[in-house]
């Protein structure tokens, strides 16, 4: 079996809410991540398509995040200066390498 992402023990009255941006550049790859969104009706998921450069300089952007997951994006330093910025005080970031 394997482990899970996250679990919720009880789920009485009070629903989780989790908010998750994606940030694809490419147009079809974020076209058909919109489609998957809006067939399974998960209203937390906001797709962007941008550039990462390009995003961190629109404003609220810079150390919004807690987590920035990051997987085939180039090398680990590449990666970093890309993905820092948008890193709160005590954010992290998840390098699949």
């Amino acid at each position: 079996m394997q482990a899970g992402v996250g679990l919720q023990v009880g789920n009485g009255a009070a629903a989780v809410v989790v908010q998750v941006d994606l940030l694809e550049s490419a147009r079809m790859k974020a076209l058909f991540l919109q489609a998957v969104r809006d067939d399974l009706g998960m209203s937390g998921l906001q797709v962007i398509r941008a550039r990462a450069e390009a995003l961190v300089q629109e404003n609220g952007r810079q150390g919004c995040y807690r987590v920035v997951v990051a997987r085939a994006v180039g090398p680990l330093p590449r990666l970093w200066s890309l993905a820092s910025p948008f890193l709160g005080h005590d954010g992290m970031l998840a390098a699949f390498k």
